[in-house]
């Protein structure tokens, strides 16, 4: 998918092309308070230990991985190259990139994970490819291993300016938190579901889940 394409999926036309380029991209997380979501992603959901081994799915330009111990083992994909390129000139020293969509990803053969990251991932996928998403998420982890997601969400009585936020994401498949659950549930049987708001410095509700492999 390019980065000036609108799609049932995915809007990135006209102003939302320019967050296709990495360096504006980063640029407008820091300004939406990305850093801070990112340690609070991190302090509260993650706790990271040495030695652990990641797996991003949707790494955008990784810019997590300032926020990570050196000491773990980080591997990312991507459907857009311009982030991939930009994330390998900058992490490569410590991370694995790769430049494909979910449906293309081979991990199987690969060693299991502790965690799977999927941040801001699920709202731009149907309900066909969410499903996938989660099926690898589970074969890829380890046992006790767990799996993040994060996206913007619809809740009852939501605040305007958050709904708003929402309603104009480029993911086209924002949902309520009982809708991303449920698509967790065909893969997952231990789901913990969080509801978070004001993430980062604009009023946004997040639903993040958190899904064990037991």
């Amino acid at each position: 998918m390019s980065s000036a394409t609108h799609s049932q999926d995915e809007i990135n036309n006209g102003l939302r092309a320019v967050l296709g380029h990495p360096v504006i991209y980063n640029f407008f997380g820091r300004i939406a308070g990305m850093p801070g979501k990112y340690r609070m992603y991190i302090g509260k959901f993650m706790k990271p230990v040495d030695n652990m081994r990641i797996l991003d799915i949707g790494c955008g330009t990784s810019t997590i991985l300032d926020y990570l111990p050196s000491s773990v083992f980080y591997e990312g994909y991507d459907i857009n190259p311009a982030y991939i390129n930009f994330a390998e000139k900058k992490y490569g020293h410590r991370a694995v990139f790769h430049n494909k969509r979910v449906n293309q990803m081979t991990l199987l053969k690969s060693e299991p994970y502790d965690v799977i990251l999927a941040d801001g991932l699920v709202h731009h996928l149907n309900d066909s490819e969410a499903k996938k998403l989660f099926q690898i998420g589970y074969k890829s982890l380890k046992k006790n291993g767990f799996m993040l997601t994060s996206d913007p969400a619809f809740i009852e009585n939501q605040n305007r300016i958050a709904k708003f936020i929402s309603s104009i994401d480029r993911g086209r498949h924002v949902r309520f938190p009982k809708d991303y659950s449920k698509i967790a549930e065909s893969s997952f049987a231990n789901i913990e579901t969080h509801i978070i708001h004001d993430i980062g410095t604009v009023p946004m509700t997040a639903c993040i889940l958190k899904c064990w492999k037991d």
